[in-house]
C-alpha cells in the first residue's frame, strides 16, 4: 500500500534529470574598470619630466586611480594620485645619484677614499702619537662631511 502512494513520486523522479546534470546559466560580465585621462588628475610637471612620462591613460579599481610611469629606469606603478609625486621625485633622484657617479668629482673622490686609508695606516705606524691626537679632530671633519652631504641632498629633493 505504501508502495502505490509512493508510485507517482519515483516515477516523477525517474524521468527528472539530476540536478548535477544540469547546467547552471553563465554567470554575469563584471562591469568592466573605468578608464581615466591621467592629466584630468595630474598637473603638467608631473604629467612628463626630462626623465619620466606618465601614461595617458590611468585605470581604476573602484578605490584607487592606478598610474603608470615610463622612465629611463624602467616602469613605475603608482597606486593612487599621492604615490605619483613621490615616484617622480624618485626618478629624478635616480638621474641625479647617475650623473654624479659618472663625474669627475665622483672619480676624484673614490681616488681619494682609497688612498686616503692607506696613508692613515701609514701615519699610526710611524708616528702612533700624533695619530691618536688627531682621532677628535677626523671624527669631526667626518660627521660635518655627512651632515653637509645629507643637507644638499635633502634641499635637492
Amino acid at each position: 500500500m505504501n508502495f502505490i502512494r509512493l508510485l507517482p513520486f519515483l516515477s516523477l523522479l525517474a524521468v527528472m534529470p539530476p540536478a548535477w546534470a544540469q547546467k547552471s546559466p553563465a554567470p554575469a560580465p563584471f562591469e568592466p574598470t573605468p578608464t581615466f585621462e591621467a592629466a584630468q588628475f595630474l598637473g603638467p610637471d608631473l604629467m612628463k619630466g626630462p626623465h619620466h612620462q606618465v601614461r595617458e591613460l590611468a585605470q581604476s579599481d573602484g578605490f584607487l586611480i592606478h598610474f603608470v610611469i615610463d622612465s629611463d629606469f624602467g616602469i613605475f606603478e603608482c597606486s593612487g594620485i599621492r604615490e605619483v609625486p613621490t615616484r617622480v621625485r624618485e626618478i629624478e633622484a635616480i638621474a641625479t645619484l647617475i650623473a654624479v657617479s659618472r663625474s669627475d668629482l665622483f672619480a676624484e673622490g673614490l681616488r681619494r677614499s682609497v688612498e686616503e686609508p692607506i696613508e692613515a695606516a701609514k701615519n699610526i705606524v710611524e708616528n702612533p702619537v700624533d695619530s691618536v691626537k688627531q682621532v677628535p679632530h677626523t671624527v669631526g671633519r667626518l660627521f660635518s662631511q655627512i651632515g653637509s652631504s645629507v643637507g644638499s641632498a635633502v634641499r635637492k629633493v
